[in-house]
């Protein structure tokens, strides 16, 4: 059985309370993300099925968060998806990755905490925000999901890029932004190939930072990449359910988003050299090593493939080896 969160005592709005009354977990893995028990989770808009030690899951897209419409397949998990950096050397993408059923009442639980701190409901929690006016409250924001990660109800996996070598502007032709998608799709296809081995190919919903692109449907292609790379790999098709975006402030706010910018921010404050400077913020200085205390590990380190909260130094060159070798294997014979 998982530990019940602290954060979770004496709540009583509709999400946690939901949150509340389907406790105690059951456990998918040692490794996996926890799927909060769905038998009793009757009143939400998700229909779940228990099946040995799988969910069969009803999902609905969240385009508009009042009238939620079916996306018509089997999605068992949701990737909440960020980035910073993209203006330093160092590029941080991270992700969290949470059964689906969580998800409605982990975001229930997150916006009244924030608000029991003293934020506007529609206010954004983000590294850049970080202050000594503001430090304490971050602090309780944090702790609130280091409790939810030691209690295997979602995992954290980040993707750390050097920008200034050779071979990342020539990962895109030239063009940063493919570059940069580039390696969303690596950090997401890991991801999504870990949970389709270890759940028995459970499609997944993306979400991702909503931001502006040079080029249309970027989002599209890269949902099509993701389910091609998986199916030439593991033989599994259509894992990804769909890639959609997210705002991280305003009324319809994704609030996880605001979870993985204050980690992601932190990771790069460390990889940047921020926190070396001369001048460094203090705030930022407390709530990085609190953070690497929280996480198990200083963020100048990479983690093991299998820990929760996985840090990692992607290298480029290995990925357009790997992309080299098979477009010679593949390439069709004269």
């Amino acid at each position: 059985m998982g530990m019940v969160p602290e954060s979770l005592a004496g709540a009583d709005d509709e999400g946690v309370g939901a949150l509340r009354r389907i406790l105690p977990l059951g456990y998918c893995s040692t490794q996996r993300a926890i799927a909060l028990r769905p038998a009793q989770y009757q009143d939400s808009p998700t229909s779940v099925l228990m099946r040995s030690r799988r969910f069969q899951v009803q999902a609905w897209a969240y385009t508009d968060h009042d009238n939620a419409k079916p996306l018509g397949s089997d999605v068992k998990y949701n990737l909440v998806c960020d980035e910073s950096g993209t203006a330093s050397r160092y590029l941080i993408v991270g992700a969290l990755t949470l059964p689906r059923i969580n998800h409605p009442a982990l975001s229930a639980e997150i916006r009244r905490l924030k608000e029991s701190l003293g934020f506007r409901p529609e206010g954004e929690v983000k590294w850049g925000k970080v202050s000594i006016q503001y430090l304490d409250r971050y602090v309780k924001i944090m702790n609130w999901f280091f409790e939810h990660l030691q209690s295997n109800h979602l995992l954290f996996r980040a993707h750390v890029v050097d920008t200034v070598s050779a071979a990342y502007r020539n990962y895109g032709s030239g063009d940063t932004e493919e570059s940069f998608y580039k390696i969303c799709y690596h950090l997401l296809f890991q991801s999504v190939r870990r949970l389709a081995l270890e759940e028995e190919g459970s499609n997944i919903l993306i979400l991702m930072d909503d931001k502006r692109n040079r080029r249309p449907f970027r989002l599209d292609v890269l949902k099509r990449s993701l389910n091609a790379g998986l199916k030439r790999d593991i033989g599994i098709s259509e894992l990804v359910a769909n890639v959609e975006p997210r705002p991280s402030s305003g009324a319809k706010a994704e609030p996880l988003i605001q979870i993985v910018d204050v980690l992601i921010g932190a990771i790069g404050y460390v990889r940047n050299g921020g926190a070396d400077k001369p001048g460094a913020s203090p705030a930022k200085l407390a709530m990085t090593e609190h953070l690497q205390q929280k996480a198990g590990t200083g963020f100048a380190f990479d983690t093991t493939a299998s820990a929760p909260f996985n840090l990692w130094t992607f290298d480029v060159t290995v990925a357009m080896k790997r992309r080299s070798e098979h477009k010679t294997k593949n390439r069709p014979s004269t």
